[in-house]
């Protein structure tokens, strides 16, 4: 229901040898390095780049146009970022390489995180390294941030849309030995506007949304050190703290959401990370991190001031862990990498301001190794298997589960006919763990739970022609059991037993002329649920998972310094659930329009219209 947007960002570099921009902060990445240019799953990268040139501010944003992936936002204002229809917590979420999920929930709002200092984004959406550790139940996201270039920056940008503002600043410096960045962002907006052809109902009277702004800070540093003895090491930091409403149902359904705000969102990290190079053939990562993450829920007795506060819910969390990943290239056709990881996620909070606080401590492990081999030219193998472990420490209920110990292999080959054309497929177990929500919550808390379980496979085809046409069509299938679902907001988690997810996704690119190029990427998505009476349902169709998405950019750049894109989505229709009643949510498509001009020294002009012909439309029901 989002109106058109117009905003206006510029971007001035005041000192910076910095021709190809920053490089990826390569301690972030995790480490899969083996035979080159050899793809055993399905992968898609978003550079900053793409960022720039669409004016994503968030994560979020930048993530909406990939296939295979879709975004909604629902009743708190949060974006649920699924993965081949599988909802967010089933992802596995890092920030170089950190995982960065709510203990509580599995997942955080990838709407808190500005991109400012972002290289790119991986989103593995098949198959995932047994490297990556537990939970990458669906896919895995990695966010890769920045690191200076070889010479210096100095980078500030404004924004301006209608209210809102926004302000960034990268700063960074790079030597022989060492390097240094700081980053900050400033985002506020008093809310955004309906289409006009919106229809005033329930809580909703049009034009601004309500309770829909937001104010978003947050600031980033590190400092890194380079073959110090044949180590590289960096200390990393970054802090957010942030203040959002959530806009109410416009049907009067939901009335808990109806006058409701975070006016505390706060999250901060701490890491350090080390490559160490032993010697040509062996290279041994490691990191550890400390996330610290709290957050006030409110209600409130006015709609209009906030200012009388009706109840409070208060979490106080952290998450401490670390890993170890080790590389050895036995010879030029085999390689060896290990992987160790040990998390502690820490849960406290007040489910009301009178209420008592409650306390949750659960450990994660992952033990994980897999060979690559490579049989011939054309042939190449992949083995893994990871050995992952949930304990739940301590519990305020005093219940807890006996100790979950699961085993999880990894299988893959890809096959090269030549330089541009090749075939893969790979199958795997993926294993995930309850979330302390899904165990201990007040409302829906089920402590009898047990792990879910996905047998994931897929079947690819990479192609390219004449270097003007490159297509890519995946086969998936994901055979998930025990999935934990609920059939409403007041009822139990509890395991269905069997549910699908498979299809296809194709993407096909082509330069078109000197100064044109497109994308067009293709999802179809079939999902059922073999046991809906679980549910109390009569249908076997899961919620919010459309069968047809499309996704297509064309690219322009012209010789005086003007560039631009045009991309779009079409989501087809799509259900969800009125308590048991299935109901039907419209499809839409949404076209949007970013064009960046030059201008002189190394100032340059972005100018992004969202929405460009103001469709009124939902992307979950209220």
């Amino acid at each position: 229901m989002l109106k058109k947007v117009v905003l206006l960002v510029c971007t001035l570099i005041l000192f910076s040898g910095l021709a190809s921009g920053n490089e990826e902060f390569e301690l972030g990445e995790i480490l899969i390095k083996g035979l080159k240019n050899v793809y055993y799953y399905s992968i898609d990268e978003i550079s900053s780049k793409d960022i720039t040139k669409k004016n994503a501010r968030t994560v979020e944003q930048a993530l909406e146009f990939i296939p295979g992936v879709r975004i909604s936002v629902g009743n708190k204002n949060e974006p649920d970022i699924r993965i081949r229809g599988m909802g967010q917590d089933r992802v596995l979420t890092l920030l170089d390489g950190i995982p960065i999920s709510s203990p509580v929930y599995g997942y955080i709002d990838m709407s808190q995180f500005s991109t400012e200092n972002i290289a790119k984004i991986e989103i593995i959406k098949g198959t995932s390294s047994v490297l990556y550790g537990a939970n990458g139940f669906s896919g895995v996201i990695n966010i890769i941030t920045k690191k200076p270039a070889p010479a210096s920056l100095f980078q500030w940008s404004l924004g301006v849309l209608d209210n809102a503002r926004s302000y960034d600043l990268n700063f960074g410096l790079n030597f022989d030995k060492i390097y240094l960045w700081f980053t900050g962002s400033y985002l506020y907006s008093p809310g955004f506007l309906l289409s006009s052809f919106y229809q005033p109902a329930g809580n909703e009277d049009g034009g601004l949304r309500s309770n829909s702004d937001y104010r978003k800070r947050s600031v980033s540093a590190g400092v890194g050190l380079k073959e110090l003895e044949r180590h590289d090491i960096c200390l990393s930091a970054f802090y957010i703290n942030n203040e959002k409403g959530i806009p109410p149902s416009d049907t009067g359904t939901l009335k808990y959401y109806n006058c409701a705000r975070f006016p505390f969102w706060q999250y901060w990290s701490v890491s350090l990370a080390d490559e160490y190079r032993m010697n040509e053939r062996a290279i041994l990562k490691s990191r550890v991190y400390y996330n610290k993450s709290d957050n006030i829920y409110a209600t409130y007795k006015d709609t209009i001031a906030f200012s009388v506060i009706k109840e409070t819910s208060t979490y106080d969390d952290y998450t401490a862990g670390g890993n170890i990943q080790f590389f050895l290239e036995i010879s030029g056709w085999n390689y060896l990498r290990t992987n160790a990881s040990i998390k502690v996620d820490s849960h406290n909070e007040k489910d009301t301001a009178s209420a008592p606080w409650e306390s949750y401590i659960i450990h994660t492990y992952s033990l994980g190794a897999e060979n690559e081999i490579s049989i011939s030219e054309k042939l190449k193998l992949l083995a893994g298997l990871s050995w992952d472990i949930f304990l739940q420490k301590y519990a305020y209920t005093g219940r807890m589960n006996p100790d979950v110990y699961t085993l999880n292999p990894l299988v893959a080959a890809t096959y090269t006919f030549n330089e541009n054309n090749s075939v893969f497929a790979n199958v795997s177990r993926k294993t995930l763990f309850p979330t302390l929500h899904q165990l201990y919550s007040n409302r829906s808390g089920n402590p009898d739970l047990k792990e879910q379980t996905n047998i994931k496979s897929e079947i690819g085809i990479r192609g390219k022609f004449f270097n003007l046409l490159s297509t890519e069509v995946i086969f998936f299938y994901n055979d998930v059991t025990n999935l934990i679902q609920r059939a409403s907001k007041n009822d139990p988690y509890i395991n269905c037993a069997h549910v699908v997810y498979q299809g296809i996704e194709m993407n096909l690119r082509s330069m078109i002329g000197k100064f044109l190029n497109m994308k067009v990427g293709y999802t179809y998505l079939n999902s059922r649920d073999e046991m809906p009476q679980l549910l109390k349902r009569t249908s076997n169709i899961l919620p919010y998972t459309p069968e047809h998405k499309i996704d297509a950019e064309l690219n322009f750049i012209f010789g005086f310094g003007l560039s631009g894109v045009i991309y779009g989505t079409y989501s087809s229709l799509s259900y969800y659930y009125d308590k048991q009643t299935l109901k039907t949510l419209d499809g839409f498509t949404v076209w949007n329009l970013s064009v960046e001009q030059k201008l002189f020294w190394n100032l340059t002009a972005n100018l992004t219209v969202t929405n460009i012909f103001d469709l009124n439309y939902q992307e979950e029901y209220g």
